[in-house]
């Protein structure tokens, strides 16, 4: 099994960021990536808010937190279709399981 290092390639957040946004994802699933810009402010809004509650200093733009989802979503995408594939050895990436629980349906 090859296991991508996910983690290496976002320097800018910790693993504890990521799986507080994938709770609160998974909270308020569906959270699309096509909302407007006005309601990603909120969303920032909250979950810079939560992150807060949950002594995590970082801050976050909506844009950041919208291509977060974005890039998480991708590597999901990524790993299931290349699983898929007969005679491909299996991936995973730290987060897989997590985010199969929201998309995997």
């Amino acid at each position: 099994m090859y296991l991508y290092n996910y983690e290496r390639s976002l320097p800018n957040w910790s693993d504890a960021e990521i799986c507080f946004l994938i709770e609160s994802w998974k909270d308020h699933h569906p959270i699309s990536k096509r909302q407007n810009s006005a309601v990603w402010e909120s969303i920032a809004r909250e979950l810079n808010s939560l992150l807060r509650e949950q002594g995590l200093a970082s801050i976050h733009t909506a844009t950041q937190w919208k291509s977060k989802i974005k890039n998480l979503e991708e590597e999901y995408k990524r790993v299931k279709d290349h699983n898929s594939k007969r005679r491909n050895d299996h991936e995973s990436f730290t987060y897989y399981e997590e985010l199969n629980e929201i998309l995997g349906c």
